[in-house]
């Protein structure tokens, strides 16, 4: 686990995964639109999102369930 002393580095590691984290969701989409022929790209692309919202929706419940404790939910996030 990364162990950083300061605010600082904290924010540039954030930063970077901000950056890299809309390369990854333009690479998966283009890659679950490529594995599905042309008459099942609207479903499967909808599919996808689907599984995006409930990761919105599970990451709720975890940051309701650890209360006031966001260190924990930031290592999970990291």
């Amino acid at each position: 686990m990364l162990n950083f002393k300061g605010y600082w580095p904290f924010i540039a590691v954030r930063m970077m995964i901000g950056m890299t984290s809309s390369g990854i969701f333009v690479t998966s989409h283009a890659l679950a639109m490529e594995m599905v022929g042309p008459k099942y790209r609207l479903v499967a692309g909808t599919v996808r999102e689907y599984f995006y919202i409930l990761g919105y929706f599970l990451i709720t419940l975890v940051a309701y369930f650890l209360n006031s404790n966001w260190r924990l939910l930031q290592v999970g996030a990291i």
